[in-house]
């Protein structure tokens, strides 16, 4: 690697030590400390060929953590955009950790609807309670519905 690589190359391999994090995220830092595109590109094909950088291993992570804090599919969207990241969700990965997460939102759920209680009072209006909280916390209708009926079937 290149004499002029080798800064914002430690500057990738510190804040990897400390977590995963995407391309465009680490890009980003790079070009807040000023280095050129042509530099940071060198620099971030180099983490990636020696597999220290995966965007899908990141994305992968960053699902299963953002679904056991029972955020939902918008949610994580959002947040990632924030994030500056602007790639699409893949949908099989995110139903396959969803599935994997749905005991743990269904524990949960109760929780959740804290102070609604009182609106609970037959098995439709638990559905109807629950889905809203759900709602409000980025989950799409088809989540939804996988959630509420494997509660239902627990």
């Amino acid at each position: 690697m290149e004499e002029s690589c080798r800064a914002p190359f430690q500057t990738v391999c510190r804040a990897l030590a400390r977590r995963d994090y995407h391309s465009a995220e680490l890009r980003q830092k790079l070009r807040q400390k000023e280095y050129d595109e042509q530099t940071i590109d060198t620099v971030l094909e180099e983490a990636e060929r020696l597999q220290l950088l995966d965007d899908k291993r990141f994305l992968q992570g960053f699902l299963r953590m953002e679904l056991q804090r029972g955020h939902g599919w918008w949610y994580i969207s959002s947040k990632l955009r924030g994030r500056g990241i602007d790639t699409a969700i893949d949908a099989d990965t995110y139903d396959e950790i969803l599935e994997n997460a749905l005991p743990e939102i269904v524990r949960r759920l109760e929780r959740w609807a804290g102070g609604k209680e009182h609106l609970i009072t037959d098995a439709n209006s638990r559905r109807r309670v629950y889905g809203d909280v759900l709602l409000k916390r980025g989950f799409r209708s088809g989540d939804i519905e996988a959630i509420l009926g494997y509660e239902e079937c627990e």
